[in-house]
């Protein structure tokens, strides 16, 4: 289906949406319909600008391919400025994505220990428009997939 299968070393997610999700055979799947940043280091990049691909999807492999290798926290902020996480349940939050109640947009991505993290916000059309979300995976392998360069679409 994608033409194209990265590792982490040319793409970031910082600022892309993801519109869909699955988890299936032990890998977590997100598709962002606008695509995902591509650095201009990366071979198939013939611009000097980091520039977007087409559609794209973006893969983890779970260690021991289950559920307990996904945590999701949302985070409610409250007038004073405190927050409360709520920990859901990553069926309920795939299921949720895949209701369009809201997308992800992915803002920045740390490694600790075993674990990727990533910082994300639940964006949706009624307030409070976004949430604050950790999205933390027990990752062996990720796999960044996609078709072409956007060299329309630079950063």
């Amino acid at each position: 289906m994608y033409k194209h299968s990265d590792s982490e070393e040319y793409i970031s997610l910082h600022d892309c949406r993801a519109e869909a999700a699955r988890f299936e055979g032990g890998v977590l799947s997100f598709v962002f319909p606008d695509g995902f940043w591509t650095s201009p280091l990366h071979p198939e990049n013939i611009s000097d600008a980091t520039v977007l691909t087409g559609p794209s999807q973006a893969d983890f492999r779970i260690k021991g391919g289950g559920w307990d290798g996904i945590a999701v926290r949302l985070f409610h902020w409250n007038d004073g400025g405190n927050s409360a996480g709520e920990i859901w349940k990553p069926e309920d939050f795939i299921n949720a994505v895949n209701a369009g109640e809201f997308s992800v947009e992915f803002i920045t991505r740390r490694n600790e220990n075993a674990l990727l993290i990533f910082e994300c916000w639940l964006v949706c059309d009624t307030p409070p428009y976004h949430l604050d979300c950790e999205i933390k995976l027990n990752c062996e392998a990720e796999a960044y997939l996609w078709n072409e360069l956007r060299y329309d679409r630079p950063w």
